[in-house]
């Protein structure tokens, strides 16, 4: 029951941030970001190379539950294994949500959005173009 909440909240987590509706902020571990609600977080992190940790965190601080996918890299392969002993629940990248899309390549997803909204990826770029185009 956990686990198909869990998946529901991603499918939601995910709608959100593809609407620049989420406000979010790095988090207190490398790679992770966090959006904060009013008495809970949800956190984002990449926790090796294509393997992403979703956590639902209460108002005092603690990872309640948790959610781990793999996504594969770029060129199509999937690296590693989901193999830990972390205690936390697996999916191993394999499964569905409502929309058919593997949870990894969701939670890489959310992860991408949020990190660059943290960084406003996208106004540095403008600045970066805008400061070359003054050089020529």
């Amino acid at each position: 029951m956990a686990q198909s909440k869990m998946g529901e909240l991603v499918d939601q987590l995910l709608r959100r941030a593809r609407g620049g509706k989420l406000d979010w902020h790095k988090g207190v571990y490398s790679n992770s970001y966090v959006v904060d609600f009013p008495d809970i977080s949800l956190s984002i992190r990449e926790i090796r190379d294509n393997v992403f940790l979703f956590t639902l965190i209460n108002d005092e601080g603690d990872g309640i539950e948790s959610l781990r996918g793999r996504s594969p890299d770029p060129s199509g392969e999937v690296v590693g294994d989901l193999q830990g002993d972390d205690g936390i629940e697996s999916l191993q990248g394999l499964s569905p949500d409502p929309s058919g899309e593997v949870v990894g390549d969701l939670l890489r997803e959310i992860h991408n959005i949020a990190r660059r909204q943290t960084f406003d990826v996208d106004g540095n770029i403008d600045k970066a173009l805008e400061y070359l185009r003054r050089e020529q």
